[in-house]
């Protein structure tokens, strides 16, 4: 399959698409939240779907699921 047009089959606007997050310094689960499902208490969604235990020890470069809202 052609990469490209999965993601064109898949807006990344879509709550329903899983989706991937590189990272950034400064970057938290709870801000990744808000952009992603426009609700910052479903970081739990994000730490549960990468194992996360500790939310605010995120390292930059690491890349995150962010799943699809069920």
């Amino acid at each position: 399959r052609d990469v490209a047009k999965l993601f064109v089959a898949n807006p990344l606007n879509s709550t329903d698409t899983t989706k991937y997050h590189t990272i950034r310094q400064g970057d938290s689960l709870w801000a990744l939240a808000a952009e992603e499902y426009g609700d910052v208490n479903e970081w739990r969604t994000i730490a549960s779907a990468n194992d996360i235990s500790k939310p605010r020890a995120l390292r930059s470069g690491e890349t995150l699921v962010v799943p699809a809202l069920v």
